[in-house]
C-alpha cells in the first residue's frame, strides 16, 4: 500500500479493515495500522471481492468477520475474529450483511 512517506507492502489477507478518517484511510492489519492516501471508494473498487462495507466509513475483510451481533441498544456490530474490538454496522447495511452471510433476524 502506498503511504505518505513511501511504499510498504502488505499481504491483503493481513488487512483486517479499512477506515476512512478525514483525508486519509487507516489500514488496520495484523501488524498494527498505517495511514494511506487512497479513498475508501477506490479501495472498495480495487478489493471489493475481499472486503464488505459495514458503514459509510468502514470496509471489513470478509475473512475476519466472525459474527454480526445486536447490542442492548439495538444497534448491529461485527465481531472480528481474534480481536476484542467490535465494528459498528450502519442500519442501512445491517440487513444486506445478514442476508449476505445468511444470518437470521
Amino acid at each position: 500500500m502506498r503511504q505518505r512517506d513511501g511504499l510498504r507492502l502488505l499481504k491483503i489477507e493481513d488487512v483486517i479493515c479499512l477506515l476512512a478518517e478525514q483525508k486519509y484511510t487507516t489500514v488496520r492489519h495484523t501488524g498494527g495500522e498505517d495511514l494511506i492516501d487512497d479513498s475508501l471508494r477506490t479501495l472498495e473498487t480495487e478489493f471489493g471481492n475481499r472486503f464488505v462495507r459495514v458503514h459509510r466509513s468502514a470496509l471489513v475483510n470478509r475473512d475476519y468477520i466472525e459474527a454480526i451481533e445486536r447490542t442492548a441498544e439495538g444497534q448491529h456490530q461485527i465481531r472480528l475474529r481474534g480481536r476484542e474490538e467490535r465494528m459498528p454496522v450502519s442500519r442501512r447495511l445491517a440487513s444486506e450483511l445478514k442476508a449476505h452471510f445468511q444470518i437470521p433476524g
